[in-house]
């Protein structure tokens, strides 16, 4: 059997088996995640910060063979899954998750962390468009590195990538490390109307509550205990 006869053969039995799978571990509903306290944390600081979980818009985004396209955060539970699509002819059996957390409108790279290479449950893989859950991403994990003296002040955003990606097969691809957080701008759809609302999620200390604020290219999925931010305008591909 050659290998487009594989590819064939496996988004066959995608399509019967792993969207099931994927239905039924559903990540997207309110009710997958754990109520989150209005009470602020003791771990970071009463006031002066904010802080939202981004896709990256890397330079070369459009190329990109597995593409962020949302995150879903919760709270001190920090990252909890993230949303993503498929541009590849291969089929995915892991990803790695990488963020780089900087201060709202500057470049700098402030801190960085990654994710172990998660495994893809079946052959969701298969699938253009598939979520993951990402394990121990906690607000603290990310954000702690950038306290200092216990003193947190500004807007802070967290942008979110896939850093590594494993096929069936045995074949790998990495990305290049990036220096600086550069945001693309993504090609608009062309439409009469602008039905992208521009707004994305941001956590604020004083009640550890969700609100949607103005960024561009952005919709705002906010539950209260976990909100969502997903790229505007459906353009992934």
């Amino acid at each position: 059997m050659n290998s487009k006869l594989h590819i064939v053969f496996y988004l066959a039995i995608a399509a019967l088996g792993s969207v099931g799978l994927l239905l039924a571990d559903k990540t997207s509903d309110a009710s997958a995640f754990p109520h989150v306290s209005t009470a602020n944390s003791k771990s970071f600081p009463a006031k002066g910060w904010t802080v939202g979980f981004h896709a990256f818009r890397i330079g070369g985004y459009r190329e990109l063979p597995v593409k962020v396209y949302g995150v879903t955060s919760a709270g001190e539970q920090g990252l909890q899954v993230a949303h993503l699509s498929s541009n590849s002819d291969q089929i995915v059996i892991g990803v790695r998750i990488k963020w780089f957390v900087g201060k709202k409108g500057s470049t700098s790279i402030l801190s960085k962390g990654e994710t172990p290479l998660l495994e893809l449950r079946g052959l969701t893989g298969a699938l253009p468009k598939f979520d993951i859950r990402v394990p121990d991403v906690t607000l603290e994990k990310v954000l702690l590195p950038i306290i200092r003296k216990g003193q947190l002040q500004g807007d802070f955003d967290v942008q979110v990538v896939v850093s590594e990606v494993k096929y069936l097969g045995g074949s790998s691809w990495q990305l290049p490390e990036p220096t600086r957080l550069v945001i693309v701008p993504l090609r608009k759809h062309h439409a009469t109307v602008d039905l992208c609302a521009h707004q994305t999620c941001r956590l604020a200390p004083d009640l550890f509550t969700y609100q949607c604020a103005n960024s561009n290219g952005e919709e705002c999925e906010n539950r209260g205990g976990s909100c969502t931010s997903l790229i505007c305008y459906g353009s992934i591909n």
